[in-house]
């Protein structure tokens, strides 16, 4: 069993674990040995950007999914973005938690332990083990067009209002009435969100 350091911040270094040294070098490669211990915060800012930058590139390349989906996703992504440039470090124990449990929904931790760099396109994609799939039922595809439709860029195409009053008074519930219509409505927007 492995032991536990504690992880503990202060103003100039992280302390990295034995076991998130471990997540880091299955994820960026073998150049990550050696960096348990105490790690400067200018270079533990390098590390999570390549965090950062890995689960990105992996999203997209391994899930597929609606539009509205993505633009979730993307949303998040910014915001994971935004605070890995924090002048305050999160501290590293929630940061390991996340970045194992995001690579083990995107189909499973990768383990590049033995190369030194990792840059194939195709490092990227996570399906040895699983492949992450969103399908939804018709009533999802409701609920996704109406949700949708107060954001950006759907929100261009219609109204939520107006496409909840259609929903209701003219198909009563049938979802797979409405989604026909929609599609001969807004095709663009159809075919931009599934």
């Amino acid at each position: 069993m492995l032991s536990i350091n504690s992880t503990r911040l202060d103003m100039k270094s992280v302390d990295v674990s034995v076991r998130f040294e471990s997540l880091l070098c299955a994820v960026l490669s073998a150049r990550m040995w050696n960096t348990h211990g105490p790690v400067r915060e200018k270079d533990w800012k390098g590390i999570l950007k390549r965090l950062v930058s890995a689960i990105e590139k992996s999203i997209q390349r391994t899930v597929t999914t609606d539009g509205f989906h993505r633009s979730q996703l993307d949303r998040y992504l910014g915001n994971l973005k935004e605070a890995s440039k924090s002048k305050q470090v999160a501290d590293i124990e929630v940061i390991h938690a996340l970045v194992g449990i995001v690579f083990e929904l995107l189909g499973g931790v990768p383990n590049y332990s033995r190369r030194r760099v990792i840059n194939r396109q195709d490092d990227y994609v996570l399906t040895k083990l699983r492949t992450l799939h969103y399908s939804q039922w018709p009533w999802q595809k409701v609920n996704t067009i109406l949700g949708a439709a107060n954001r950006l860029p759907f929100s261009n195409y219609h109204k939520y209002d107006d496409l909840f009053y259609t929903y209701v008074r003219n198909y009563n519930g049938d979802a797979e009435g409405f989604i026909n219509w929609y599609k001969k409505e807004y095709p663009d927007a159809y075919l931009e969100m599934f």
